[in-house]
């Protein structure tokens, strides 16, 4: 469990804390686990998600119901992560993988998304990378925002995607090309609009 604390620039939120779970995972050699959203009696209902690792079930993270809280007189919202330790020490450890450094540079496309509520970013990834485009490198979360601007039912949904080649410098077309033709799919496999 951690509180939010006042770091200078912002303060703690999920992502932080899906952030400390993942480096755990690293650290004990384990695959990433998959989080899944999820209603709990004790934790805040769309900050809350189940932690699944090879398709079990082996714990919760989220923050702190507000009325929870509110009895307990903590002066800033509470993310809590409970994992079943025993379940992930009878895995088996990942063996380290090794592959050699990228010689020629990649280029990172951000794009934001308004999509409905129920998308997650792991679907929007799913998507992207089942296209087999073989320079989309990587797809990682970057940001989400609800509010202003937003349908009640919508959230806007950053994502960047990494372009590179192994075999030589990408030139902005080459980028253009693939960049726009996975947005272009995306559009029928995802209900959203980019910004």
């Amino acid at each position: 469990t951690f509180e939010e604390n006042e770091a200078p620039g912002r303060k703690l939120d999920f992502f932080d804390l899906k952030g400390a779970l993942e480096l755990v995972f690293d650290a004990a050699r384990l695959d990433p686990p998959e989080l899944r959203p999820c209603k709990t009696m004790h934790l805040q209902t769309g900050q809350s998600a189940e932690v699944v690792h090879s398709g079990v079930v082996v714990g919760y993270i989220g923050k702190l119901d507000n009325e929870l809280s509110e009895g307990y007189k903590f002066r800033q919202p509470v993310f809590i992560a409970e994992i079943d330790l025993d379940a992930l020490l009878a895995e088996p450890e990942s063996p380290p993988t090794y592959t050699s450094l990228p010689v020629f540079p990649s280029v990172a496309r951000d794009v934001s998304m308004a999509v409905k509520r129920g998308t997650t970013f792991g679907s929007i990834r799913e998507a992207i990378e089942s296209q087999g485009f073989e320079l989309c490198r990587a797809v990682s979360f970057v940001d989400v925002f609800e509010g202003k601007g937003l349908a009640d039912d919508e959230r806007a949904i950053t994502v960047r995607l990494e372009y590179r080649s192994d075999e030589r410098t990408l030139t902005e077309e080459e980028v253009d090309r693939v960049h726009a033709e996975i947005l272009k799919n995306l559009r029928s496999a995802v209900d959203f609009d980019t910004r």
